[in-house]
């Protein structure tokens, strides 16, 4: 495995800072935006959302629960 994907592999959704100037995703622990160059010190990482549980195609046609 390359230490790009490798790299990749280790991002998460909750381990990424949006930059306040342009909002671009970049992941925790860089210091400037790596779209605009903003600085990013002192920018908490986004909260966790939880995953919302897809229902299936039944379960929706019959509206069950």
């Amino acid at each position: 495995m390359s230490s790009v994907q490798k790299n990749a592999a280790d991002l998460h959704i909750s381990n990424l800072v949006d930059c306040p100037k342009c909002g671009t995703s970049n992941p925790q622990g860089t210091r400037h935006c790596v779209n605009c160059g903003a600085s990013l010190a002192g920018i908490a990482p986004r909260a966790a959302k939880p995953i919302a549980e897809k229902k299936g195609f039944f379960s929706r046609l019959f509206k069950r629960k």
